[in-house]
């Protein structure tokens, strides 16, 4: 550090800066960079354990392709959510329409894809129809009562009698 101070000689504690002033920034910038490591877990992405291998599904997916989906109207049925109800007979349409290679099923499409894969005339009618009922009732975001449940469950009754 000559070239900078000289021949100045200054006391214990400027010479003790002078000398280790460049070791304490890099302590100093290890510390900070330790620091975020931990705050922002970045060392997650790295440390972790590899996936399971396990796909992704949306959560329809998951329910036709892995529940009992009677089940699952019931339950909505004894906790009075209507609504809820119709989507999984709905759900469960299309499990039976899967089943029956009336349609290929998959989480991307949407009714319309399925309305045009059925060829059996009195199967598309009874399937636009309760789309609609669906769509007005799940996507429209309204709540119906029991009554309302009763009426759309008779549309949902006759399809599954043509499967």
């Amino acid at each position: 550090m000559n070239w900078l101070f000289g021949d100045y000689e200054g006391n214990a504690i400027l010479l003790f800066l002078v000398n280790y002033l460049p070791y304490l920034i890099l302590v100093g910038i290890v510390g900070f960079i330790v620091w975020l490591f931990i705050k922002l877990n970045i060392g997650n992405r790295f440390l972790k354990s590899p996936d399971s291998g396990e796909v992704l599904m949306s959560e329809d997916e998951d329910i036709i392709k892995r529940q009992h989906i009677p089940s699952l109207i019931e339950d909505a049925l004894n906790n009075k959510q209507y609504r809820l109800a119709i989507r999984y007979h709905y759900l469960f349409v299309l499990k039976q329409l899967t089943d029956a290679e009336q349609i290929d099923y998959e989480f991307d499409k949407t009714n319309t894809d399925y309305l045009n894969e059925i060829t059996n005339k009195n199967l598309k009618n009874g399937f636009t129809n309760i789309t609609r009922i669906y769509d007005f009732i799940w996507y429209g975001n309204f709540s119906i009562t029991q009554k309302d449940y009763v009426k759309a469950k008779a549309q949902f009754n006759e399809i599954e009698t043509l499967l």
